[in-house]
């Protein structure tokens, strides 16, 4: 790992000098100030406590409880991100027992128009997930970026049995994996956070350091295994889920929680953003059957090249077949240029859709176990059930309307970000699909030009 930063890592030390804030560090040994340290401990305190009371979905338990009015307190401005450009410059891989290989990706961060002055650092894949789940856990109800989906068999090195295009999976994986990282950055408020911090200009030990101080790192013992918050929740949970029984004297009384004002805003988003994914897809689908027709094209104008190279002793007919190559070669290229450069785009802004839609549903699972332990402290106060659990069930009460109170408030704050930024990126990529069909068509006409 190649390191050139003496300017650049001054300005780091010298902005944890002036500011000396919750989320600025130096050699791992963090400061916050004593607010985040109480509600740190706080959380991890009721984390244990939820933990050991548990009867609910354990991805609702893990939900950290952040006082709102302390929220800001973790996206702190930092000069270090004025003008900041992070970019993956390289990878390369390393083989474990000569099966296995681990990616290792070079991230290099600067600022622009000082090139020169860099950093760099090497972060795995394991790595990009890490930081996800540090957002999920900590930062509920911002809207995450995807990840691109993890390939197993990807990590097979098939010497001699092409079972996987290797080179192409990575190459696109590390399209997605920039495009990550640039969302990221561009995120007012992700990009403020010490864990985006610290993965993008840490050592490996340091980074390792702060990964075992990170929250989802010493819970990681009670967390199964690809539990993923927004997948878990956009995959399992029951949208129509408004109900709680009442077992009273043990006659079954079906109870409704009524809706709100809020509820009904939620509801708008999620027919929102449902629409908008729905038409996404659609228009996904309708280019995706565009290109397969022109991978098509290039294999039939391929096959006829064949055929007329077996015709090449006829006048005029070599002319034609070398041109009929030519196209189908350009042909296949621009196909493949155009599912690279629109098609992958235009997936992952579907992904960014389901992470959305996914975090709505987590508010409806959170409304849900808020209302059938409501339920449940009315049923024990009428038989009068034990004072602990009872205060039990109260204490869940309370920490997840903080939570849902955390999750409302912070995906508001990001709404409008967040649809602002999927409408122009769409745009660009449609701008983008235009563009290139025009340069494409001129290559091809330039190709039969030349052969007359």
């Amino acid at each position: 790992m190649n390191n050139k930063y003496p300017n650049l890592q001054d300005q780091v030390r010298g902005n944890e000098q002036q500011v000396n804030q919750d989320d600025e560090f130096e050699n791992i040994d963090y400061v916050e100030d004593d607010e985040n340290d109480n509600i740190q401990d706080r959380n991890n305190q009721q984390y244990g406590q939820n933990m050991r009371n548990s009867k609910y979905n354990q991805d609702v338990q893990d939900l950290p409880a952040i006082d709102i009015n302390a929220l800001n307190n973790y996206f702190k401005p930092d000069p270090f991100l004025d003008g900041l450009v992070v970019d993956i410059v390289d990878y390369s891989s390393k083989t474990d027992w000569g099966i296995v290989e681990h990616v290792l990706y070079q991230i290099k961060s600067y600022k622009k128009g000082k090139e020169s002055d860099f950093i760099i650092v090497q972060r795995r894949y394991s790595d990009f997930e890490w930081l996800v789940k540090e957002f999920e856990q900590k930062y509920i109800g911002i809207i995450l970026p995807p990840l691109p989906e993890k390939n197993v068999l990807s990590k097979i090195n098939f010497q001699k049995v092409d079972l996987i295009k290797r080179p192409e999976f990575l190459q696109d994986r590390l399209i997605c994996l920039k495009a990550f990282l640039k969302k990221v950055l561009d995120h007012p408020k992700l990009s403020k956070t010490k864990e985006f911090k610290s993965f993008i200009r840490d050592s490996d030990n340091d980074f390792q350091k702060f990964k075992e101080k990170s929250f989802t790192q010493r819970q990681s013992a009670n967390e199964p295994i690809g539990s993923g918050m927004i997948k878990k929740f956009y995959n399992s949970v029951s949208t129509g889920l408004t109900t709680a029984v009442d077992y009273i004297s043990g006659t079954r009384q079906k109870k409704e929680r009524q809706k709100t004002k809020e509820d009904e805003k939620f509801e708008n988003y999620e027919r929102y953003y449902q629409n908008q994914k729905e038409k996404i897809s659609e228009t996904t689908r309708c280019l995706h059957h565009i290109f397969e027709f022109k991978k098509k094209q290039a294999e039939n104008m391929t096959q006829f090249s064949a055929i007329l190279d077996q015709l090449k002793t006829q006048k005029g007919v070599s002319e034609l077949k070398d041109t009929t190559y030519k196209a189908s070669e350009q042909q296949a290229k621009n196909s493949n240029d155009l599912i690279l450069s629109i098609e992958g785009p235009l997936k992952e802004q579907i992904k960014h859709f389901d992470s959305c839609l996914g975090i709505l549903n987590h508010r409806k699972e959170l409304l849900l176990k808020i209302f059938e332990n409501q339920v449940k402290i009315e049923q024990l106060l009428r038989q009068a059930g034990k004072q602990d659990e009872i205060d039990n069930l109260r204490d869940e009460v309370e920490n997840d309307e903080r939570r849902l109170a955390t999750l409302q408030y912070l995906f508001q704050e990001d709404n409008d970000y967040f649809k602002n930024m999927i409408q122009q990126q769409i745009k660009e990529i449609l701008q983008s699909f235009s563009g290139k069909s025009i340069e494409h068509s001129q290559h091809m006409a330039r190709i039969w030009q030349n052969s007359n």
